[in-house]
């Protein structure tokens, strides 16, 4: 058993870890393994910037015998989100529109 393992790869802004992981003759265990980004630049979509997102699945393995075992969660994390409304532009139809 691995009671933890961390690996990084920098060319691509990526850190990972597993905690808890059993190998057998059938197969494996993993308690719960995160994926992260670790760039210093946020993701942004439209008005939306995203910073230290991460992907963890828990209880989940694999058996020769009984396949796989997904028993699990998969997890969002976000370290940081922003909402940059001086982008947005906000119309309203004439319908809706009073005048003075």
């Amino acid at each position: 058993m691995v009671g933890m393992a961390t690996a990084s790869v920098p060319e691509f802004h990526l850190a990972g870890s597993i905690n808890n992981l059993t190998i057998t003759n059938d197969g494996f265990m993993v308690d719960s393994a995160t994926l992260a980004l670790t760039d210093d630049k946020p993701i942004t979509i439209g008005p939306v910037s995203i910073k230290d997102p991460s992907l963890t699945l828990t209880s989940f393995g694999y058996s020769l015998t009984n396949g796989a075992s997904f028993n699990s969660d998969l997890s969002v994390g976000i370290g940081e989100a922003d909402l940059d409304v001086s982008t947005v532009d906000i119309m309203a139809p004439a319908s809706m529109r009073r005048s003075a």
